[in-house]
């Protein structure tokens, strides 16, 4: 009992109906109140009530970890008048920190009632309501059930008859309200009548203590609705609560600082529910909201009710009502795979690969193709959404799809199409993330077509452009070539246009500015490239105004949905054996082209180095004439190795794979799929297919490290000079003197580099042949080094030929090329500023 009599004596009544969880500082006891009903809601009562004192009601709601629990352990802790100095604390919410983050902590409307000891008595009763996390996994029919259990509170006897405060909890660091927040402020908002808004407040959470502008300005564009303060800015208090936080040494100045964020928001907060009226809790009104929701959902077409299983509300009070699916999550290799439904071996697969710019409406596209394949109409008032689509998103210049992901539609019981589809997303090409990121698109790519449970054929191309484009941007140019660059020749039969914020009229600009680029695909009966329009207005809240508007967008991405699934259903799919091949070569090509490169850089070294040792011969045997002595310098090339950036995302490992007999690069950069060194493209057949020896697998490793040739100046003495004669003449130059032996070295080096210019050349002509469109940046980059090479060697025909395919790339997408310039050009700083 020692530890006890160690907190002030006012606490000791608490202390008692306590248990201690925490001796260190701030000491933390476990409140155990007790435990009853009101109708179907659990009550939790600490202390004992006194008639002479008024009540206080607060209603908490907010999405999942905002703080909730711990806002409701600060208000008892404020209520109980516990300071810093008393190094104490009481929860009477128990806090799991480490539980699931996707479902809430509170798993069902919670009635806390605090009355207080003797010793420990407020001014008045504190009634907290906590609910649950609204719109977390757990869907749509749970959170109607909050709605229930919240109104069996108000209509029962000893329940509760009015609120004094709403408080909407939200981090202070939010600068845009997610949809299940807003979905959890307007189920709330549903419960009571208009007046309520005078009572509404924003309980800002882990706060630094200045002005959370951009929390502020996410509830005004929300539209919350909610009292205001003299600014004009929606009422809201903050809070840090760390007050159970141990202290030390070290952190006990912030600790207190945060300790008095929460304080004074405290005050603050306790002032409001002094001075405002309190709402009554009108039964009946809210009875009628809340029967009108329960009947919103009832009047969803029974088609439906296995996708309502599967999603959460977010729109609950619009036209249409908005869902947002949870599909089942697993990854085909090192991509992320959403499925819906349940795979019927019956029915035959379609596939899409989606492509375009970023910001040009794929998300939605996707979503809408998930609609029509579940047959929603315009009478429904339904809209389903698969893919989020992050319309406020500050940054429009990144791609709201981060990385390559693969949808899988099979559809329920009911909801059944006449085949699955699976749809490939791609990120936005082009966007502001680099060259390098374009490359891992390609990557991921790759292990999508070769994985066990991958996918085997392409049905359709979609490249995906707004209706209103005149000319093809550089970065939608590049986009296209990227990915046809992917695929064989005969994939120009499967590529489409689905052209995006359409007016329903033929696109003449959009159509020639594809014309323009020489975008190769499918054409229809009038010889236009085939595309399909579409405006995908169908989640836009329908108002008596717009109506008529949002129908015929309705009906316009409808017809564009009608032609192009009829398209799909006829059109043979292309088989990706070859598209594997393409993009393995790809990736060998670029590789050996890099490898080609250092090798190269390393034979002119030796050259130099072969050079300086014949001048210094020649010096030597002058000196000997003269009897003088003899000591020359000479650049010597050497191999190191050199740390790398590296390292683990997502499901990609960066590293280099070298090597070690060689002491060469055979995949640097670019090499992030495979996991180990036996895994990577450049290996076949267990041997390397770049290094100089070909060497097996078992000669390489993949590491965070590559191989480097660096230059260091040493003496070239009469002893070094025997030393080379004398390994000249064991490797077959006898009878030679040392100068022609240097001379024999010199040329076998001009050999090798001429041998593996060819190697290089080949690599390009075997690419040309196969690929649909060799302008990507993977080959582009590297015509001036093969042509300055072969120039220096002579070789007219292959500099014709190089210079002829270097003409094509720039005819066909002069932009393009200087797109690609212009991101290389920004990788240094790029890297210097990730470095830093």
């Amino acid at each position: 009992m020692a530890f006890i009599n160690n907190v002030s004596s006012k606490y000791q009544d608490l202390v008692s109906r306590s248990t201690l969880i925490s001796g260190g500082c701030p000491k933390i006891y476990q409140l155990k109140p007790r435990k009853e009903k009101i109708g179907t809601v659990a009550r939790m009562t600490v202390g004992e009530k006194n008639l002479n004192r008024p009540n206080k009601t607060v209603l908490l709601v907010g999405e999942i970890r905002t703080g909730k629990s711990s806002l409701i352990n600060a208000l008892f802790n404020h209520m109980m008048g516990v300071t810093w100095e008393d190094e104490v604390w009481f929860q009477l919410v128990k806090e799991e920190e480490n539980s699931n983050q996707t479902e809430s902590q509170t798993s069902d409307v919670m009635v806390y009632q605090i009355f207080g000891y003797e010793g420990n008595a407020p001014p008045y009763s504190l009634t907290i309501i906590d609910t649950p996390g609204f719109g977390d996994t757990r869907v749509i029919e749970r959170d109607a059930m909050i709605c229930e259990r919240l109104l069996g509170l108000f209509r029962a006897e000893d329940g509760v008859c009015s609120v004094h405060a709403v408080g909407l909890v939200l981090k202070s660091s939010e600068n845009r309200l997610s949809d299940r927040l807003l979905y959890a402020f307007n189920s709330v908002m549903s419960l009571f009548g208009k007046d309520m808004e005078r009572n509404i407040v924003a309980l800002m959470t882990q706060s630094d203590g200045l002005t959370p502008q951009n929390a502020l300005k996410a509830l005004e564009a929300a539209k919350i609705k909610c009292v205001r303060n003299k600014k004009k800015q929606p009422t809201h208090f903050l809070f840090n609560n760390l007050q159970k936080t141990e202290r030390t040494e070290e952190e006990e100045f912030i600790l207190e600082h945060a300790w008095k964020i929460s304080k004074r928001g405290m005050d603050q907060f306790t002032a409001f529910l002094d001075e405002t009226t309190p709402q009554q809790c009108d039964c009946s009104e809210a009875s009628g909201h809340h029967l009108s929701t329960m009947a919103s959902i009832s009047n969803v077409s029974s088609k439906y009710k296995d996708l309502l299983s599967r999603s959460t509300l977010i729109s609950e009070g619009g036209h249409p009502k908005i869902y947002q699916l949870n599909p089942t999550k697993d990854n085909i290799g090192t991509v992320a795979r959403m499925t819906v439904g349940e795979k019927n071996l019956n029915r035959p697969n379609k596939t899409i690969l989606l492509v375009g710019e970023t910001g040009t409406g794929k998300s939605a596209l996707i979503n809408a193709l998930f609609n029509h394949m579940m047959g929603v109409t315009w009478e429904d008032e339904v809209w389903f959404q698969l893919v989020e689509e992050g319309e406020n998103s500050s940054d429009q210049k990144v791609s709201q799809t981060p990385d390559v992901m693969v949808y899988q539609i099979f559809g329920d019981e009911g909801n059944a199409p006449p085949y699955s589809l699976t749809i490939i997303d791609t990120p936005g090409f082009g966007d502001t993330r680099g060259i390098e990121h374009d490359a891992m698109i390609s990557e991921r790519l790759l292990g999508v077509f070769r994985a066990v449970d991958g996918v085997r054929s392409v049905d359709a191309v979609g490249l995906v452009l707004k209706s209103s484009v005149n000319r093809l941007k550089d970065e939608l140019l590049y986009a296209f070539n990227s990915v046809m660059s992917l695929f064989g020749k005969d994939m120009e039969r499967n590529i489409v246009a689905l052209m995006t914020h359409s007016d329903g009229l033929t696109p003449q600009n959009a159509l020639k500015a594809l014309e323009a680029a020489k975008i190769k695909c499918v054409r229809n009966k009038k010889i236009q490239l085939r595309h399909y329009l579409f405006n995908n207005q169908q989640k836009t809240e329908r108002t008596k105004e717009n109506e008529r508007s949002l129908k015929f967008a309705w009906e316009t991405s409808e017809k564009g949905m009608d032609q192009f699934t009829a398209f799909f259903d006829k059109i043979t799919p292309q088989k990706l054996d070859e598209t594997v091949n393409v993009l393995n070569e790809r990736v060998r090509l670029t590789a050996c082209i890099k490898n080609l490169q250092e090798r190269i850089d390393l034979i002119e070294k030796k050259r130099r180095e072969i050079q300086q040792k014949q001048e210094a011969v020649r010096k030597y045997e002058e000196k000997v004439k003269k009897n003088e002595s003899f000591i020359d310098r000479v650049d010597e090339p050497y191999k190191e190795k050199e740390e790398i950036p590296s390292g683990w995302f997502l499901f990609l490992y960066s590293g280099a794979v070298c090597c070690t007999s060689c002491e060469e690069n055979c995949h640097y950069p670019g090499c992030s799929v495979a996991w180990t060194a036996g895994w990577c493209e450049v290996m076949r057949d267990g041997r390397c297919t770049v290094c100089s020896g070909k060497c097996p697998v078992s000669s390489h490793v993949k590491d965070n490290w590559r191989y480097v040739t660096k230059t260091r100046e040493v003496e070239y003495t009469n002893e070094k000079m025997k030393e080379d004669h004398e390994k000249y003449k064991s490797a077959g130059a006898k009878g030679k003197t040392l100068l022609e032996s240097l001379k024999d070295q010199k040329k076998k080096m001009e050999e090798e580099k001429s041998k593996l210019l060819d190697e290089a050349y080949q690599h390009v002509l075997s690419l040309e042949e196969i690929a649909l469109n060799i302008n990507s940046v993977s080959t582009y980059v590297h015509y001036d080094f093969l042509i300055k090479k072969m120039l220096e060697r002579g070789d007219q025909e292959k500099v014709q030929k190089l210079e002829e395919m270097k003409r094509r790339v720039e005819e066909g997408s002069q932009s393009v090329a200087a797109y690609v310039w212009n991101k290389m050009k920004g990788i240094p700083s790029r890297r210097k500023k990730e470095k830093e």
